[in-house]
């Protein structure tokens, strides 16, 4: 008897795995079946991503060289960067101010101690330009003083932090005190002005500790800009480069004076919404190291323990039509988890609700960003004219740091929007 009832009990399981593969609803078999073979290039295998952006007829991506592919065909290269333009550079912080705007490229050539730093705009991603009016950037065996990073806002306005330090030639890891910088690009006359706020902070002084690095810039709804660095927030003014702008702290939300200096950093300040069907509105957020967000309407968030980069919007398939995305980052020992989605009141991780999964199922996000810090998005508001299927596509860029475990992980993905949902994560 016993036989037979282990006959039968195998029988009945195998009757019930069977039923089950044929539900697509059911656990494992409906991860397995919604699962997405990664196939992308190895230009991003196990490589950060920083950014990607779109202008003209190509999709830029900035890693230790800036990658394009035009525009629906998934086929990345190499960009020549310089004048005359060569691949023999180390790329630094890529930009770009819209989606048919000027790509600024931060870039080093050379080697140590004799690092050329400069900064090259271009339109077309073929002919390059370089920008004059650099502070001095020197870089010798005992001191750096460069720019290391480039912002741009909504409204297209140029930034570069630059970066002071003492390498401490008797021992490289122990470098000295960092002194942080936000410089603006004025058109007018040609040069990087430094950002300087209306009482005379957010730059360094005699009496004032700048150790601390530039988070960002943005232009808000109203047109007034705000500046960021890890415990600083300046804003309220119409001045590109801070003349009019002002201690922000204890007005952008209550009592945030006394919570970042002591509890908490600023880790990234964005301004979104307000431009997709059914969008709340347009507002400034700053997101934190402990994983808070706080709003300029006076509201908050805290989706997280961990730290949160920017707030991104994209379209959504239910109410209210949009979905917003916030990217998390590691620190220390506490490791990132991918990217919170959601509404306002209800963010949470990016594979936990399908019902407006970004990734079209939990096990593509699980097995392609789940696990990973996320740097930035960017979705193509434009899209282009699928030929198959004469949809308008709209893709959804994720830029991560994917490890160096596997080379199945890229730095990459895209997800498309096809007007009514999302394709879910795929490799580039």
């Amino acid at each position: 008897m016993k036989a037979i009832r282990r006959i039968l009990g195998a029988a009945s399981i195998l009757i019930a795995l069977l039923t089950a593969s044929c539900n697509n609803d059911y656990g494992i078999f409906k991860n397995v079946q919604e699962e997405k073979q990664q196939v992308g290039t190895t230009v991003f295998q196990e490589v950060p991503v920083m950014s990607a952006f779109r202008c003209g007829g190509y999709y830029y991506a900035a890693i230790a060289t800036l990658q394009r592919s035009v525009v629906g065909q998934d086929s990345w290269s190499k960009v020549a960067i310089g004048n005359p333009p060569s691949t023999s550079y180390v790329l630094s912080s890529a930009v770009c101010s819209g989606p048919t705007g000027t790509i600024y490229a931060l870039v080093q050539t050379g080697t140590e101690p004799n690092i050329t730093v400069k900064v090259y705009s271009s339109t077309d991603g073929n002919t390059w330009t370089a920008l004059t009016g650099l502070p001095t950037q020197t870089y010798n065996s005992s001191t750096v003083n460069v720019f290391d990073a480039l912002f741009i806002t909504s409204k297209g306005d140029l930034y570069a932090e630059n970066h002071n330090y003492d390498l401490n030639p008797t021992d490289p890891s122990t470098p000295g005190a960092s002194v942080y910088t936000l410089y603006y690009y004025k058109p007018s006359s040609s040069s990087f002005v430094q950002v300087k706020g209306g009482d005379g902070g957010f730059s360094p002084s005699p009496t004032s500790d700048y150790d601390k690095s530039i988070r960002g810039v943005v232009s808000d709804a109203n047109g007034k800009y705000w500046f960021a660095s890890e415990d600083s927030l300046y804003g309220g003014g119409t001045d590109p480069a801070g003349a009019d702008a002002v201690n922000s702290l204890s007005s952008f939300y209550p009592g945030f004076a006394s919570i970042i200096p002591n509890a908490t950093t600023i880790w990234a300040i964005s301004c979104t919404g307000g431009t997709l069907t059914g969008s709340p509105g347009r507002f400034v957020y700053i997101s934190t190291k402990n994983g808070n967000i706080y709003r300029n309407d006076g509201t908050e968030n805290n989706p997280t323990s961990i730290p949160l980069w920017q707030v991104f919007e994209v379209p959504s398939s239910t109410a209210p039509l949009t979905t917003l995305i916030v990217g998390t980052d590691a620190v220390g020992i506490t490791a990132a988890s991918g990217y919170f989605e959601g509404t306002w009141n209800n963010l949470s991780n990016g594979g936990s609700n399908v019902s407006f999964d970004i990734a079209g199922g939990e096990a593509i996000y699980s097995t392609t960003v789940q696990n990973f810090p996320v740097l930035s998005f960017y979705y193509d508001s434009s899209g282009y004219t699928d030929p198959a299927t004469n949809l308008t596509f709209h893709p959804l860029f994720v830029c991560i740091v994917p490890g160096y475990s596997s080379t199945t992980y890229h730095g990459l993905y895209q997800s498309i929007w096809n007007g009514s949902s999302w394709s879910g994560w795929s490799a580039q």
